[in-house]
């Protein structure tokens, strides 16, 4: 029995159960720890069939689940592997039986290395930086907003000192608001005693 845990080719797919990564013409997709457990038993299998009950006990061990459970993980698997048409690649479902894994998998040499940092994009390599510039670019404007608030109520403060009316002058004299010659004032006064 050939140990597939390393990794295994699975048609298109270079599968990695380890890690739980399926890999495809450089697509990379991580599937969920119980799908990766379906797909090994599916392989460990007699001629690569698992009866429901046989996948249940084999993936859920000392825990009791439904078939819809399983139905769901191998419904997942398939839409990993892409197998969505009518015509399976991947899993044949046997009614009322369980399922089949149609293609046999073949060993790989070693699993592919983890990527550096070099071999990442350049955008991925300068993410931080342009977040950095993001981060000044708003404290810039929120320093402007405060110095332009703080210059207006100064501004403000200064102008009201200015335009404050001044108090009088104990010895000023009140000027009347008429345009009044003093010399008239005989003739005024004159003027509101007939009255």
């Amino acid at each position: 029995m050939n140990n597939y845990y390393e990794g295994f080719l699975l048609g298109e797919w270079q599968v990695y159960p380890e890690t739980g990564v399926l890999s495809r013409n450089g697509l990379r997709i991580r599937a969920e720890p119980k799908v990766i457990d379906l797909l090994m038993a599916l392989i460990h299998s007699p001629e690569q069939f698992g009866s429901r009950e046989q996948l249940l006990a084999k993936v859920w061990p000392d825990v009791v689940v439904n078939e819809e459970v399983l139905t769901r993980a191998v419904s997942e698997l398939r839409t990993l592997l892409g197998d969505t048409s009518r015509n399976r690649r991947y899993i044949l479902t046997v009614p009322k039986r369980g399922y089949k894994l149609l293609l046999t998998p073949t060993t790989l040499c070693k699993p592919p290395s983890q990527p550096s940092d070099n071999s990442r994009p350049m955008f991925a390599q300068w993410s931080r930086w342009i977040m950095l510039g993001k981060l000044a670019h708003h404290i810039a404007v929120f320093a402007g907003y405060v110095f332009l608030g703080a210059g207006s109520w100064l501004y403000w403060a200064d102008s009201r000192d200015h335009h404050a009316t001044p108090a009088l002058d104990s010895g000023a004299i009140a000027q009347s608001p008429y345009n009044c010659d003093p010399s008239d004032s005989a003739t005024l006064s004159s003027k509101f005693k007939a009255a």
